[in-house]
């Protein structure tokens, strides 16, 4: 609108007409319709072809056929409008020529010469332009959905790749630990029933009755194994955690009865009630307690052990101490190291700390919420 003012001003200075209020009125309306451009592309185009031929046939100051509707023909072809602006132009551009060929006495070759050589281009660059920027748009947009697509496809044939290895491993599971656990169990029943049959003999009572209660131990033990398993092929098949059972806060105290029924002396503070945290860091806190009492009963010569489970104000903190000789972390086996690349998936921290003549600490520290 303010460039349109000028030109009027421009060529009102080059003729000896006077000064017409009724030109700046017509350069506020092109400039005012154009405010609609993004929204009603069309109408914008027609108020200003309308707009022209009003102002050229009310013989105001002349400022060029082309300049009022440059800017609604560029704003058309650049929403995709492209015919529709073609056929407007050259609206503009013939209905000009006529009338230019009916009132000039000119001769046809200088009516037709510079000046509609100018109109026609500055018609056709405005919408050239359009045309180039709604093409540069399209695609860059198909480009943006090109690499969304791509994106996705990846992310489906990892997720695939991710299902197939889980689906791998429940298999493997299930076909091999569950195959040996279930023949630990027969065998220990094998067992409970051979001692059965011997029947009473008093020589040896206190022999069978320490012989079936380890192998009443052992039964148990495959059970409740082969029921954790179970419940871990579940969650590969499926990838749904809420299937686990027994492997969260409610499990921790089922880990210390056993850990008794071994004969170690276990105290315990767990000031956490179930479903407090959420599922994953649940499942952890279970498995880094039971990871402590593994080792105790495996490599230390502790006669008792403490386990504290607690929240302080952004962390949960496991810590699971034995009164053994404080020896170093057992070397070779891969539990600690599994372990703290579970608890550090999680954003947490898992130590070990060997006191001598005060025992071994395995202690953990886990965000009470997982970032979204």
């Amino acid at each position: 609108m303010a460039s349109l003012a000028i030109i009027i001003v421009l060529a009102q200075t080059d003729t000896e007409a006077p000064l017409r209020p009724l030109s700046y009125l017509f350069a506020f309306g092109f400039g005012a319709v154009l405010l609609l451009r993004r929204a009603l592309p069309k109408t914008v185009v027609v108020l200003s072809v309308l707009g022209t031929f009003a102002y050229f046939s009310l013989e105001l100051t002349p400022i060029g056929v082309a300049l009022p509707v440059m800017a609604a023909l560029y704003s058309a072809a650049e929403v995709g409008l492209t015919r529709f602006s073609v056929g407007a132009g050259s609206v503009v551009f013939l209905v000009s020529t006529a009338f230019r060929i009916r009132d000039d006495s000119l001769p046809l070759g200088r009516l037709l010469g510079a000046e509609s050589i100018s109109t026609l281009a500055l018609i056709a660059a405005a919408i050239t332009l359009g045309f180039a920027m709604a093409t540069h748009r399209r695609f860059a947009s198909q480009q943006e959905q090109l690499l969304r697509l791509q994106d996705e496809r990846l992310k489906e044939e990892a997720d695939q790749r991710v299902q197939n290895e889980r689906l791998q491993l429940s298999r493997d599971l299930h076909d091999t630990l569950g195959h040996k656990l279930s023949v630990m169990s027969l065998h220990s029943n094998v067992g409970l029933e051979a001692l059965d049959r011997r029947g009473p003999c008093s020589a040896s009572d206190s022999e069978d009755s320490a012989v079936a209660e380890a192998l009443e131990r052992a039964h148990d033990e495959a059970a409740g194994s082969l029921s954790d398993l179970r419940s871990m092929v579940r969650v590969l098949r499926t990838g749904d955690e809420s299937t686990r059972t027994g492997l969260g806060v409610d499990g921790i105290e089922t880990l210390l009865d056993r850990a008794r029924e071994a004969g170690m002396s276990v105290e315990s503070s767990i000031s956490l009630s179930p479903g407090a945290l959420p599922s994953p860091v649940e499942s952890v806190v279970f498995r880094v307690v039971q990871e402590g009492i593994t080792d105790v009963l495996r490599h230390s010569s502790a006669a008792a052990v403490s386990v504290t489970v607690g929240l302080d104000d952004e962390d949960v903190v496991v810590s699971v101490v034995d009164d053994g000789l404080g020896a170093a972390a057992p070397e070779g086996g891969h539990g600690l190291q599994g372990m703290s690349e579970r608890v550090r998936r999680l954003g947490g921290d898992l130590s070990t700390q060997a006191r001598p003549s005060e025992g071994f600490e395995l202690r953990a520290t886990l965000p009470r919420r997982l970032p979204e």
